[in-house]
């Protein structure tokens, strides 16, 4: 008796299509330009579509509320600065990354309804560190450059390689038949992290990889780990000559910003890590202007060029668009209304994962390293919340992981 298969239905072309595109979405996001931004954007264009047609609007578990009301918060300070301070054509660019707080919303009711999406997602994120593994061998040897760019800078692909190695090792017991993948994926992504040179994602892969040695392993365990995850950047710094140059060259550079033996009136700084100090110190000043709403987004060299005329501020701090931090630049920008949601909105989800850590471990361990390596990158780097692809990858990966934690939960609980 020959079986007759049963006909696709619409709704499983439309859950097969979105768990491509979770899986889509890291694959090739340092690589390809407007790749991350793109797929976002249907995303959130399938969950709006939704929303108008009376769908998608399933009861949110009380953490799914709170980080929502403090992304779209976060959006409400952005217009808030931007009216106090005057709305300018920066203002209008700025609007372009900072609407994605709002598009979160429907794109967020839509990926909690698949939470097998999280699993495509990070399996994207494994397969991703052999994508950036090939670019970073095209950009440093064939194009001969002294980093790996990719698509647009170090500082993006470092740190989205960085977190491709630790998603790698948090997924390794939930897909067996990836292990192989998985293992190989690890040095592939060590390797797009050294050949990017970005002192982010080397910070980010350290600390990431504490937390999870912390969290994952067992008290007698976890001195040895914490050892074989400190031998990691040893090992990273004795052999490859781009490792030890970045970090040698940022050691000499803050050492002499410290000593005081840099000229006043030098600004051949800007690239340098001292530099960074001087940026931040000079963030500080304009935040005193005006501490409690800001100076206004992307509105940070007008700010410190009066501080550079005085003469109290290098000039060279006065040569990039923001301080080199993401915390330095919400401080200045939205003033401390904006700064403590802004804190919400990157760390409540870590308070919630680690609150409910025992009731699910991979799951929030996911979480845990997102958030842990995103907090890093934005010391050293403010284009992790002021550039659209790196905000799109937080927010999109935070809602999947978020989402599929909270049912995880709840479904434990009965």
């Amino acid at each position: 008796m020959v079986a007759i298969a049963e006909p696709v239905t619409g709704a499983v072309w439309k859950e097969r299509l979105i768990l491509s595109l979770l899986f889509l979405f890291p694959l090739a996001g340092a690589c390809v330009k407007h790749w991350l931004g793109t797929i976002f954007t249907v995303l959130f264009l399938i969950g709006l579509w939704d929303l108008v047609r009376g769908r998608g609007r399933p009861p949110l578990f009380t953490a799914e509320r709170v980080w929502l009301s403090l992304c779209v918060a976060f959006l409400l300070s952005f217009f808030l600065s931007a009216v106090i301070n005057g709305w300018s054509e920066d203002q209008r660019h700025a609007l372009g990354v900072e609407i994605r707080y709002l598009a979160l919303v429907p794109l967020y009711l839509l990926v909690r309804r698949y939470p097998r999406g999280a699993l495509y997602l990070l399996s994207g994120s494994v397969f991703a560190a052999f994508v950036m593994a090939v670019q970073s061998y095209y950009d440093v040897f064939s194009l001969m450059k002294e980093r790996a760019e990719g698509a647009y800078s170090p500082n993006l692909l470092g740190p989205l390689a960085a977190l491709s190695v630790m998603f790698a090792v948090s997924i390794w017991a939930l897909l067996p038949r990836l292990r192989w993948m998985i293992l190989a994926a690890v040095p592939a992504g060590l390797w797009s992290v050294a050949m990017s040179g970005s002192r982010g994602a080397y910070f980010g892969l350290i600390a990431m990889g504490m937390v999870w040695a912390l969290l994952y392993f067992r008290r007698w365990q976890r001195p040895v780990m914490l050892v074989v995850v400190l031998l990691i950047p040893v090992t990273a710094y004795l052999s490859v000559g781009a490792v030890q140059q970045r970090v040698d060259g940022a050691v000499h550079d803050v050492a002499e910003y410290f000593s005081h033996t840099r000229s006043e009136n030098q600004t051949d700084g800007a690239e340098t890590a001292a530099i960074r100090f001087e940026m931040w110190r000079a963030a500080l000043l304009v935040f005193r202007d005006a501490p409690v709403f800001g100076i206004g987004t992307r509105n940070y060299t007008q700010g410190v060029q009066k501080y550079v005329d005085s003469g109290q501020v290098n000039p060279a701090a006065a040569h990039h668009g923001h301080p080199h931090d993401a915390y330095f630049d919400v401080l200045m920008s939205r003033g401390l209304t904006g700064f403590v949601i802004f804190l919400g909105v990157l760390f409540y989800p870590l308070y919630y994962f680690l609150k409910t850590f025992q009731r699910s471990p991979h799951s929030a361990m996911a979480g845990i390293l997102l958030i842990t390596g995103f907090a890093m990158f934005s010391v050293t780097d403010a284009s992790t919340f002021n550039k659209g692809n790196f905000l799109s990858f937080y927010l999109l990966f935070q809602a999947v992981l978020l989402s599929w934690h909270a049912g995880q939960v709840h479904r434990e609980a009965g």
